[in-house]
């Protein structure tokens, strides 16, 4: 309760508004990108080895609204277009023909266009359905799928600060012994080694030679020991050495020194004094960690068979399937928004200086 109250007088609600509309450009700037980009890409959703008929391929298009102008000022197909085509768009859409391009003239023709489709079923809610799992809507793909990831990324971030601070501290109260070089050495491999790697060796030392974890699925708490702890790994060596390069400064401080003149214990020096005032980088760091360990366990997901969003990703850029790598890229980009606002929040907390 008094950790909220102390939330409450330092951070107004101005602070996080600004803060939030601020996610706002920066959601619809990448949805704008994304788009463009997955329009661009080689390939289509509907490319096989034996081309479908024409019906078929024009009542797809139409579904997924992939007839349409892509955006106000779009490239021209590559073969040449008949008069009478280019009469009709113009009637339907309201274009001016520019050569090889194609400049929207109407706001009727604006509306009709597939990114102010897909924006204006955005704001509905609406992530579209899916171009690879027929009739299945992206938000209920993410509605099962987000969970997991969530999850999984939850649990592997606080391994990953618990890990860090664990060693960090030791490299520092122990610093130019042989715990402090261990320590570094085993920051460096962690740091170095692939996670598709640590996972492959985890599995193999854990689940077939120790026999005490299973090295796949999703089916209780202990399958999320082995790949929360590769996906930590990386990142756990990277808040070790944050950890103790703070912690090694602090002790320098002359208020560290009163302290130990004043009897205290050395546990509570580094505890209560050093690692207190070596948390700002931890801080600043935590939100953009968060969101990579929620977002970045797409190859995690494939090496333990875990049935998250990752999956789902690369099926679906894969197979061009545009809705749903759209919704996966708007949920991750959300996270990153919202972890650095619960970043901004935390150092505004931690720090009175900063003013919120």
């Amino acid at each position: 309760m008094n950790a909220f109250r102390k939330i409450t007088d330092r951070i107004s609600l101005a602070f996080i508004a600004q803060r939030l509309l601020w996610g706002i450009p920066v959601l619809l700037s990448v949805v704008v990108i994304s788009f463009v980009v997955l329009r661009f890409a080689p390939g289509g959703p509907f490319d096989r080895e034996k081309p479908l008929p024409p019906a078929i391929m024009q009542g797809l298009r139409a579904q997924y609204k992939l007839d349409r102008p892509m955006l106000p000022v779009y490239l021209e197909a590559s073969e040449p277009t008949r008069q009478d085509e280019l009469g009709a768009f113009e009637q339907t859409y309201g274009a001016l023909s520019l050569g090889p391009m194609r400049l929207t003239t109407s706001l009727s023709g604006i509306a009709e266009t597939q990114l102010f489709a897909y924006l204006g079923q955005l704001a509905r809610g609406d992530l579209g359905v899916s171009m690879k799992y027929t009739e299945v809507n992206v938000n209920a793909i993410l509605r099962a799928t987000f969970p997991v990831s969530l999850a999984l990324g939850l649990v592997a971030f606080a391994l990953t600060y618990l890990l860090g601070i664990a060693l960090g501290l030791a490299a520092a109260k122990w610093r130019g012994t042989w715990v402090d070089s261990l320590v570094m050495v085993s920051a460096t491999f962690g740091f170095s080694v692939p996670n598709f790697v640590l996972g492959a060796l985890l599995i193999m030392i854990f689940s077939l030679w120790l026999k005490l974890l299973p090295p796949a699925l999703w089916e209780g708490p202990s399958y999320v020991i082995l790949p929360a702890l590769t996906l930590a790994m990386g990142p756990a060596t990277y808040i070790a050495r944050l950890t103790r390069s703070g912690v090694l400064d602090a002790l320098e401080e002359d208020y560290i020194r009163t302290a130990r003149a004043k009897g205290l214990s050395e546990r509570k020096v580094l505890l209560k004094h050093a690692l207190s005032n070596a948390l700002g980088p931890l801080i600043t760091v935590s939100g953009p960690l968060l969101a990579t360990l929620v977002t970045g366990s797409f190859i995690i997901e494939q090496i333990f068979a875990i049935p998250g969003m990752g999956r789902y990703f690369i099926t679906a850029v894969i197979d061009r399937d545009y809705p749903t790598v759209m919704g996966v890229t708007l949920v991750y980009s959300l996270l990153i928004v919202l972890a650095n606002i619960a970043v901004d929040v935390l150092y505004a907390v931690a720090d009175p200086r900063v003013d919120a």
